[in-house]
């Protein structure tokens, strides 16, 4: 993360592209994959390891973490 953060999605924004961690509501098991994209409710596309790509409704996203 060079990049410097000023808001939020800016972290979001440099993670864009690069593998993440994303901790869900009501799920034991975090989903690891490649983030593709985002809004500002947090709804994002993260590509799973099987190449899948995954829309993941920002109202049960706990955390999004670097992988």
């Amino acid at each position: 993360m060079g990049n410097m953060i000023d808001r939020p999605l800016d972290m979001l924004n440099n993670l864009k592209g690069q593998k993440v961690t994303v901790e869900l509501k009501g799920r034991d098991k975090p989903l690891e994959g490649t983030l593709l994209a985002f809004d500002i409710h947090l709804n994002l596309v993260v590509e799973l390891k099987d190449k899948k790509s995954k829309f993941i409704r920002g109202d049960i996203v706990e955390t999004v973490n670097p992988a």
